[in-house]
């Protein structure tokens, strides 16, 4: 674990195409700084196939996950992670 993490909200609503975008821009373009990768996935309890379609294109990413309910604005999803991770 590193001090720094780059977050990255992910939500069906965005569409797969978004999340695979980021992807290949995150693999592209190395940070230049040590960083945990985490990534929230919001809205995607009871979308169990939609949820590992989005992590399989992570493969060979070093990722955290964090699991979250599609409730309040996406600004409450990086609130909830701020509280949550010990970066």
């Amino acid at each position: 674990m590193t001090d720094l993490a780059a977050v990255y909200l992910a939500r069906p609503a965005h569409g797969i195409e978004t999340f695979e975008k980021f992807v290949a821009a995150y693999r592209r373009h190395p940070a230049g700084v040590p960083h945990d990768l985490v990534v929230i996935f919001k809205g995607f309890e009871g979308e169990p196939a939609a949820r590992e379609a989005y992590a399989g294109r992570l493969a060979g990413v070093p990722h955290t996950p964090l699991d979250l309910p599609d409730v309040r604005f996406d600004l409450g999803a990086y609130f909830t992670a701020a509280a949550t991770l010990p970066h």
